[in-house]
């Protein structure tokens, strides 16, 4: 498949998986309940998916950093992150970091230490940070120095709770 050694064998299910997660994605509720949360906030994600689901969702393409790379751009590319969403992550942090921020981290897994790290870091870097996590079986505090809420469950109903209370 996509770790192939072969390039045409990596190609073809590159073309496939673009096709089925990426052309025919449709957003699960789930997906349109998070973008309709967030559509008034200076939002950037960050995500170890590949998919481009967020895109789809209506996330600016541009504030969307896959940390493993996209499907949207070549297999063969492997692009871990480009300068341009890195530079303008950090223009986010510096213009919101004595404000209030909201960190969600959702279903990030304890494996994935890129993302737990480069979200703590963020948190750290915020005057006031409240970090969020999401996490069913698996919601652990992050290291980081601020509030911290944790929600060890499944987040379709935290979320249609939170868009009940938010206008």
């Amino acid at each position: 498949g996509l770790a192939s050694p072969d390039a045409n064998v990596r190609r073809q299910w590159s073309e496939r998986f673009h096709q089925k997660e990426y052309v025919e994605y449709e957003p699960s509720p789930l997906m349109n309940g998070l973008r309709r949360l967030t559509e008034h906030a200076d939002t950037f994600v960050v995500t170890c998916n590949i998919d481009g689901h967020f895109a789809r969702a209506g996330f600016d393409e541009e504030r969307v950093l896959e940390t493993e790379g996209s499907t949207r751009t070549s297999v063969d590319e492997r692009r871990l992150a480009h300068p341009d969403q890195l530079d303008e992550l950090a223009r986010l942090v510096q213009a919101h970091r004595n404000g209030r921020v909201a960190i969600l981290e959702l279903g990030v897994g304890l494996h994935n230490g890129v993302i737990k790290r480069m979200l703590a870091q963020i948190a750290n870097a915020c005057e006031h940070a409240t970090y969020i996590v999401f996490n069913y079986g698996q919601a652990m505090a992050p290291d980081a120095s601020c509030e911290t809420i944790l929600v060890d469950g499944d987040m379709a109903p935290a979320f249609e709770e939170i868009a009940r209370c938010h206008p």
